[in-house]
């Protein structure tokens, strides 16, 4: 089973179970989104959030190296993260903004991001010490948030197939667009391509202006919307769109024509959610 189903399932699953372990753990609605961030860590190495739509999942942990549980967190993230090598990226926050050389004195397995404003944190709306968030970087939202220890205690790596599907019916657990959502959460289950679910997801709309066009979005949706127009330029022969730029709600495309501009702009608004 690929690691992403192994991560989502678990999230969906502390959150199905969070009430009666009366844990303080809390899943985070399929519709939570996260904006784009960017910051270096302890070696000056850069870390974007919307570089690693390449990886199902980006595990975040808010870091304080005084707090006991977070050191613990760090440790249980460090194992996870052999298990999960190349498909999800593992990152720790620092909540108390620490120089880098206080930060590399640490010694974590996983790189330590300077969060020097505090900004990050605070958009992230972080409590404390030691909470995990799961992000989906693809379509920056959150598939988890909580407790590392609960990634862990719910046995990953121990539940087999049969296992595993009965307890998702049992759960009332479905698959849809943003992954494996709660009962009650609403989705359509149709099988869309990428394009069209990126755009029922983050698409606002569509104008033409001459030879380009310019896609505006809900907040975060840019670079999802533009990975997504970019994979389907790749794969079509001939090609509408040159090339597109993304900010946090906008995506340019410079189209070859105006008339291609035009027949784009329908196409995508064709693809919005009636």
């Amino acid at each position: 089973m690929s690691s992403k189903k192994w991560l989502v399932i678990l999230c969906v699953a502390l959150s199905a179970f969070a009430a009666s372990l009366g844990s303080v753990s809390a899943y985070a609605a399929a519709a939570e989104r996260v904006g784009d961030f960017a910051l270096l860590d302890e070696t000056g190495g850069f870390h974007q959030l919307s570089r690693y739509q390449h990886r199902d999942a980006v595990v975040l942990l808010a870091y304080d190296n005084s707090c006991a549980a977070a050191r613990d967190a760090a440790d249980t993230l460090a194992t996870l993260q052999s298990q999960f090598a190349g498909d999800v990226e593992f990152l720790a926050l620092d909540i108390n903004a620490r120089d880098r050389a206080t930060e590399s004195g640490w010694g974590l397995a996983i790189p330590v991001l300077a969060d020097e404003q505090k900004l990050v944190a605070e958009s992230l709306q972080v409590q404390q010490a030691g909470e995990v968030l799961v992000i989906n970087p693809q379509r920056l939202s959150l598939y988890y948030r909580g407790g590392a220890e609960l990634l862990e205690a719910q046995g990953h790596g121990t539940v087999n197939q049969a296992t595993l599907s009965r307890d998702l019916r049992e759960l009332g657990i479905a698959k849809g667009p943003d992954g494996y959502v709660l009962p009650g959460t609403g989705f359509d289950d149709a099988e869309v391509d990428p394009l069209t679910r990126a755009c029922r997801e983050w698409l606002q709309d569509a104008i033409p202006v001459a030879h380009q066009l310019v896609a505006k979005t809900s907040p975060g949706g840019a670079h999802p919307l533009a990975l997504a127009l970019d994979q389907r330029s790749a794969e079509v022969p001939d090609s509408p769109i040159v090339g597109t730029l993304a900010g946090d709600d906008t995506v340019l495309m410079i189209c070859r024509t105006p008339r291609a501009a035009d027949r784009l702009a329908t196409d995508l608004r064709s693809r919005l959610p009636r």
